[in-house]
């Protein structure tokens, strides 16, 4: 489990708490793989486990996430889980120094996230999906080497478009870019 397990000195066989933080329906199957893989492990819900989760929260801004980690500050989780870079960011913001896993976020050292890649520091540390698109459209070509173009749509505004778009460079040459 995470670190601040450890500190308390928790084992195995006491029940760790689990915060889960997601903005809005698309992490759902992050929420669903991530108890699944907890349970590979041995974390069962209800048994060493207990999720503190409202569920999806419908609102991606900042603000309204920072006001959701108030029941993972009360219930004294041991462990946040994070979707997207609006969630890390509340959680940064608002719940203290608990351990928050991110999942989804482009670029956690731009965000202000993490001090480095290989060095995150602080509490917060996750995955990255900042260079998952040439690999996709690697993927894309092998499964469908006959695709000449490849149409993207994306909002121009947002660092996590402007970060994907420079992936494009990276594609196969055969592919003709739409954005």
């Amino acid at each position: 489990m995470c670190s601040s397990s450890d500190k308390k000195g928790k084992s195995s066989a006491d029940n760790y708490k689990v915060g889960i933080l997601m903005p809005v329906d698309a992490f759902t199957p992050v929420v669903d793989g991530f108890k699944a893989g907890m349970a590979e492990k041995g974390y069962v819900e209800g048994k060493n486990v207990t999720y503190v989760y409202e569920g999806i929260i419908g609102d991606s801004s900042v603000s309204v996430l920072a006001e959701h980690t108030q029941p993972f500050i009360d219930e004294k989780v041991d462990v946040i889980l994070a979707g997207g870079t609006p969630a890390a960011l509340a959680c940064q913001q608002a719940a203290g120094d608990i351990p928050t896993i991110f999942v989804l976020v482009t670029d956690p050292v731009g965000a202000g996230l993490v001090a480095d890649w290989g060095a995150p520091g602080g509490h917060l540390t996750g995955l990255s999906d900042a260079k998952s698109e040439p690999k996709r459209l690697e993927y894309l070509s092998l499964l469908a080497p006959d695709v000449k173009r490849v149409y993207v749509p994306y909002t121009r505004t947002t660092r996590r478009a402007s970060s994907r778009s420079n992936g494009r460079r990276m594609s196969p040459s055969r592919l003709t870019w739409n954005w």
